[in-house]
């Protein structure tokens, strides 16, 4: 077996340590960046801050809205099909872009400007129709019953990580990768988010907020899974160093 919920967990704890501020910002963001309405265009040099406490980070965060998003709350309002839109065209690109922060940051690299990596470059509307595809795909296997649209959640889970490492694979070869590497993994990937059941529960008792402190703990064991199955993907030789890994190394 390549990894095990406990080593993840611990890795994931060291990515966050002296650093939790700057990823629990950018996990927030990118959650924000998914339920704005507005075109980005910006640039944010998290260098010259040290957050020390919650307030810290709560007050840049309201800053950066107010300065650069003045609609921000009407954009809460947005229902329907234009939900839809927005997941497909926004959300899904800054699923990529997180994807690459979190992915980085495994190797102490905090670069926030990772969550804007899909709309340069030409990188936009491969990511949009490639996780379209996978959308649509776990929409039609979720018809068929909750298990079944579970299950292949996992299979595609690396999905994004791989657009994120290298925006130029083809999109069958991305599913590929994602569908062989997670074979045989699908339970224990299972039983790891379970174990964060009772961190969730434990937030909902701060009127649910501490549910946010939870996420980046989460997200960055998702991160450090997705680097146990790129080891094995590139052991059984399911992919090579070109096409997951090496474009993420030269950035």
């Amino acid at each position: 077996m390549y990894w095990d919920s406990k080593t993840l967990k611990k890795r994931a704890r060291d990515v966050l340590t002296g650093h939790y501020w700057e990823y629990f910002l950018a996990v927030v963001i990118a959650g924000i960046l998914c339920g704005s309405v507005t075109r980005f265009s910006i640039r944010i040099n998290l260098n010259q801050y040290h957050f020390r406490s919650l307030s810290e980070v709560f007050s840049f965060i309201l800053q950066w809205i107010y300065s650069h998003y003045p609609t921000f709350l009407s954009s809460l309002a947005v229902s329907g099909a234009g939900k839809t839109l927005w997941k497909i065209f926004i959300g899904n690109p800054f699923e990529i872009g997180s994807s690459r922060y979190r992915t980085v940051a495994s190797y102490r690299k905090y670069d926030f400007q990772n969550i804007f990596f899909p709309f340069a470059d030409g990188r936009y509307l491969h990511s949009v129709v490639t996780l379209l595809l996978r959308d649509l795909y776990l929409i039609l296997w979720s018809l068929l019953l909750v298990i079944p649209g579970i299950i292949k959640s996992y299979s595609y889970f690396m999905v994004p990580y791989i657009l994120a490492e290298n925006p130029g694979i083809s999109r069958e070869r991305a599913f590929e990768i994602s569908k062989r590497a997670t074979s045989g993994e699908k339970l224990n990937m299972f039983l790891l988010d379970m174990s964060f059941i009772g961190w969730y529960l434990l937030g909902t008792l701060c009127l649910g907020v501490g549910v946010l402190f939870v996420v980046p703990y989460h997200s960055a064991a998702h991160a450090e899974l997705y680097g146990a199955l790129r080891f094995k993907a590139a052991r059984e030789n399911i992919c090579g160093p070109s096409e997951i890994g090496s474009e993420l190394f030269r950035a």
